[in-house]
């Protein structure tokens, strides 16, 4: 039941939560990842 009281509620929040390797950042309130890079282009 204590996880249900800390639900994020802000893409801040959502974002502060993801692990350090996370490629991706928050523009106006939304996350917007980028995919991981790969070897070919």
């Amino acid at each position: 039941m204590k996880d249900i009281l800390n639900i994020p509620r802000t893409a801040k929040e959502v974002f502060e939560m993801l692990p350090d390797e996370t490629t991706c950042e928050v523009i106006d309130n939304t996350i917007y990842v980028s995919p991981s890079p790969t070897t070919t282009h």
